[in-house]
Parts: C-alpha cells; structure tokens; sequence
C-alpha cells in the first residue's frame, strides 16, 4: 500500500476553477494506492469533483486552515500530526517557497523523503517583482533546495538555479502535454489571421507587446487568461482604437482548450520570463506554429521548432507577416513543432520518469 502525502500550493477548488485538474496529474502511472492532499484553507472542494487528478488511487483532502505568518506555529503542528497520522512513503509539494519549507521540515522531522518542484527561476521572477515578500522567499528557496531529497525542475534552465543553491539531487522532467487531447481532427477549420495566447494577466506575460504589434495588421486576436493588467489591457485596446480585433477570453476548461488552438493560425506568447511554458507545447501538439519571446527556457523547450524574437511589438508584427505570407515556411514549422513533441514530450514517457523517481525512493 503505497502512500503519498501532497502540501498543496493553492486549494484545489482553485485548480478546478479554472480548469486545470488533469488526469493523474499527482499519481503518475497510478504508482500510488492513496493520495492524501493538505489544502492551506478552510474548506476545500470536495473529493469527488476532482478525483480524475490521482487516477485510480484513493483520494482524501484535508483543508487544515489558512496559511499566514500568524498561522504557522499552528499549522506547523497541525500538519506535523496529520502526516505522522496519514503514515505516507513520500511527501511532494510543488514549490519552493513556504509551503515547500514545511513540507521539508515535516519529512526531516519524520524521516520521510520530500519530493519538491521547480516551476521557475526565481532570479527572474525578482527582476519583475519587487515585493518584500518575494524578495524574502530567498531565504526559504536555499533551506528547501538544500534539505529536499528530490528535485524535481521543468527545465535545465532552472536546474542551473536550483544546483546554484545547493540541491543535492536535482532532475529535469519537462511538464506533460496530452498530445492525444491536442492533435486535431481532420475537419479543423482555421482562421490564419487568428492570433491565440493564453497567459495571466500581469506584467510577467506582457500581453500589451501583442495588441501592439497587431494595431496595424489585419488579424485578431484572442488572449485567455484573468488577472490584475485586464483593467489596463482593456484600456489599451480603446486607446490603440483596436477594440474590435482584440478578444478576452476570462477561463477556458483544461479538457476543451484544445479547441481554441485548432481554430487559430498562430500561437503568440510575449513574456520576459518563464520556468517551462505549456502553452507552447500544446500549440505545437495542435499543429499551430509558435511565435515566442527569445529566452533561455523557451529556446531549450523549443529546440528551433518555434519563431523566437525579441520581446518587442515590431519583432512580433514581423514574424507574423513573414508566417502568414510564406506557406511553405509555415507548413515547416508545423511538421516540426509536432516531430518535437512526438520525440521529446510524449506525455507516457515523461509520467513513467516521474513514477521512476518516487520508485527510487521508495525502493
């Protein structure tokens, strides 16, 4: 009987929210018999809603009160009992801040080992982000990294960072794509002058690079996400008087997202910074071809099957002039982006490494 106890970063009434519970997200291979979740709220979703993200194991979710700096000697019992009550083989959580740091001193504590994800390079993250708090989750990163038992980072990019810091045993599995849920059907009609990105709305993801660079182009698009630049963004359009050509669209569920890249022409993603990128990938799985901003995750996940530019409009309004004028260069891109995902990110070999690293410590 295998066990696995996961300190969760957000709820996952959030995740389901916005349509991110993916099957066997957290129970990869069905590896696991019980899944045992501790949610930081008062009340969590409840299980049967959600039971798709641990496959066939049993699944059991514990809200056990908000997480905050006047909270955490409590919590940090509460939990220390509630995992020496679950008995679990492995402790995971997915980030190296707080929750991550409790997750470790918990295993530590137990003589468990503690599974940690690496979503981004936090020197990155600090550039655009001058909040105290952010600046302080330092200290926290180095005391995970350096008594986590695994690793686990989404690219070499942030392996260098987590290695930097003295992780002892640091991995890269890249994030998984369902390349069957994307791959479209044979009567997919698109739209070339159908621009998609999808992306939060905040200052990391810079949106505003694209409405730009379409002002003068005859196209639309589409940007899906929510977040606390929509307000400006919106503004932005009026402004720019491209109100017409650009769509926001607020939540799509994970399980029909694929529909939006089937229709468009060209996927877009301007950011300044980034850990992994999953909407890159999916739009390669869909047969749409990719213009992103040149940074080193990207570059790495993209292996030259995308058109890489500079984060600014006029690099972007020319790289979608040069896709839509040139079908022989656009047919090529397609072939590639899915050959790349195909041989690199089929989503069965990346779940069966990531079953193999709990194997290794559990075995």
């Amino acid at each position: 009987m295998r066990k696995l106890c996961i300190v969760l970063t957000d709820p996952l009434k959030i995740c389901y929210e916005k349509g991110e519970i993916k099957e066997r997200y957290y129970n990869p291979c069905n590896y696991f018999d019980e899944v045992h979740v501790i949610s930081f709220c008062e009340n969590d979703i409840d299980e049967d809603r959600v039971r798709l993200i641990v496959g066939g194991a049993f699944l059991k979710i514990y809200p056990i009160g908000k997480l905050t700096f006047f909270s955490l000697l409590l919590i940090r019992r509460k939990l220390l009992r509630l995992v020496e009550y679950i008995r679990p083989d492995i402790i995971r959580a997915y980030d190296p801040s707080l929750r991550g740091a409790l997750a470790v001193y918990i295993a530590k504590k137990l003589g468990l080992p503690a599974v940690i994800s690496l979503h981004y390079h936090p020197s990155d993250q600090r550039k655009f982000d001058s909040r105290i708090i952010i600046r302080l989750r330092i200290i926290l990163e180095h005391y995970v990294l350096k008594n986590a038992s695994k690793i686990i980072c989404v690219t070499n990019y942030v392996k260098t960072y987590a290695q930097k810091y003295g992780a002892k045993d640091a991995v890269v599995v890249y994030n998984r794509v369902n390349t069957e849920q994307f791959r479209p059907t044979k009567n997919v009609l698109r739209d070339e002058k159908l621009i998609l990105s999808i992306g939060r709305f905040d200052r990391q993801k810079y949106q505003e690079c694209l409405i730009r660079a379409i002002k003068a182009l005859d196209v639309k698009l589409i940007l899906i996400g929510h977040g606390k630049t929509y307000p400006y963004l919106k503004k932005l359009c009026y402004k720019l008087k491209i109100e017409d050509k650009v769509i926001f669209v607020e939540r799509v569920t994970n399980s029909v997202i694929q529909e939006y890249y089937w229709k468009c022409g060209i996927f877009a993603l301007a950011t300044h910074y980034e850990g992994f990128c999953i909407p890159i990938l999916e739009a390669m799985a869909s047969g749409v071809p990719v213009v992103a901003s040149d940074i080193p995750p990207i570059r790495e996940i993209s292996q030259g099957a995308a058109k890489l530019v500079p984060n600014d409009p006029a690099a972007f309004r020319a790289a979608f002039l040069e896709i839509m004028a040139d079908k022989n260069k656009k047919k090529e891109m397609v072939y590639n982006g899915l050959e790349l995902i195909k041989n690199k990110f089929d989503y069965y070999n990346l779940e069966n490494a990531e079953k193999k690293i709990y194997e290794s410590l559990i075995l």
